[in-house]
């Protein structure tokens, strides 16, 4: 029952898979809880079928799908196919559903676009920025911030901020940079950390296994994630004796080159390459770890802005992590909570790697004091930020 003055019913439109995004998914989730009406347009997988009720969700998938790893160009045309379905049907439905609310969710920034007719007609509009695009195209691509395209995304930023009722993002950082850059106030974070009702501690207190050694990696296998130099490390250190498994779950524009180098090094034994899974699935075979890597390189916008929510998803279950010293995690974690290593330096990945596959003790008490953490931003807490902030648009507040 819809016991708050929330929305009677919202449409989330997302440039991504749906139960797959899990921020999607918990935020819709949290809506069907308090009494809210979900319908769901998002992107739609050869194996998917178009329509499906998820955990009393409605979810509508259009025929376009991603294409990781492609050229700028490329996925700038996905953009644009998939924001002209979303119109279309936005269009029909605001009239036949009678949505209060279209929650949107970048990238791109201005698939807020789709609602144009809509907000015409009264339909109030949501910006979820879970990326800030100009330094995410800049990264991704090595776009000079000078470009044309960077330049367009930035106008772009603005325009689809000016046309949204409101705007919330992941962190601070982020919230800092657009305040800045456009002028926009009373941006809502909603940290993009676990749900609690899914992931909960462990309790094993980094317990050493006598044979083995459990390591994982779980998320986009991409450049930027920077896998092949865990893997180089677990070989190193399975060669001097270490008894050790590394699994990694999930996919990317990376995954054939590195099980190339899985088999070409005959790592075979011990790295194993799992690809995508349900996250109810995923999360059950992380927290059989011992150890969590989130290994990001060190460019600016991940140093700076992006939060890896691999990272969050450790914290909440309590499962020790290893970490590159970046801005962005020395923002949240302190050096109790993670085991850092000095990024880009694969010879101290390997030694602090090491370390942490030793020391029984020192697993312990990150597992310990990473609740602090998650005791302070937990998914209880982000949840009620965000339905406060729709409580806010329902009583005209900006």
């Amino acid at each position: 029952m819809n016991e708050k003055n929330l929305p009677k019913r919202m449409c989330m439109v997302v440039h991504s898979y749906y139960p797959s995004d899990a921020r999607v998914k918990r935020e819709s989730e949290l809506l069907v809880r308090n009494g809210v009406a979900v319908d769901v347009l998002c992107l739609r997988n050869k194996s998917e079928i178009k329509r499906e009720n998820v955990g009393g969700v409605n979810v509508t998938r259009l025929g376009v799908r991603r294409h990781r790893g492609a050229p700028v160009l490329i996925y700038l045309l996905e953009y644009f196919m998939f924001i002209s379905y979303a119109s279309f049907i936005l269009a029909v439905r605001c009239i036949r559903n009678r949505y209060e609310v279209l929650q949107f969710h970048n990238p791109p920034d201005y698939i807020v676009f789709a609602g144009f007719f809509p907000k015409l007609l009264g339909v109030k509009i949501v910006l979820d920025m879970h990326e800030i695009v100009p330094e995410l195209f800049m990264n991704r691509w090595g776009l000079e911030e000078g470009s044309m395209v960077v330049w367009v995304t930035k106008w772009l930023e603005k325009i689809s901020i000016a046309l949204s009722n409101k705007v919330m993002t992941v962190s601070d950082p982020v919230k800092e940079v657009i305040e800045s850059r456009t002028g926009r106030k009373n941006i809502t974070i909603v940290m993009n950390v676990a749900d609690d009702a899914l992931f909960r501690p462990v309790g094993r207190g980094g317990h050493l296994r006598p044979d083995l050694t459990l390591i994982s990696y779980h998320g986009i296998v991409a450049p930027w994630y920077n896998i092949s130099s865990v893997i180089r490390a677990i070989s190193r250190l399975s060669a001097n004796g270490r008894k050790i498994r590394f699994d990694v779950f999930g996919d990317g524009p990376d995954f054939e080159t590195l099980n190339t180098m899985v088999r070409s090094s005959r790592l075979s034994p011990i790295v194993f390459l799992h690809g995508m899974l349900p996250i109810e699935d995923i999360k059950r075979e992380v927290e059989q770890s011992d150890i969590g890597v989130v290994p990001l390189v060190n460019r600016k916008y991940y140093a700076d802005l992006a939060m890896p929510t691999k990272l969050l998803e450790l914290a909440a279950l309590g499962i020790p992590a290893i970490v590159p010293r970046l801005p962005i995690i020395e923002r949240y974690f302190d050096d109790a909570m993670v085991q850092y290593y000095d990024a880009d330096d694969e010879d101290d990945l390997r030694k602090k790697l090491e370390e942490l596959v030793i020391n029984c003790d020192l697993r312990a008490s990150i597992s310990s004091n990473v609740k602090k953490f998650s005791n302070r931003y937990s998914w209880e807490n982000q949840g009620k930020a965000y339905l406060e902030m729709l409580e806010d648009l329902a009583r005209g507040r900006t």
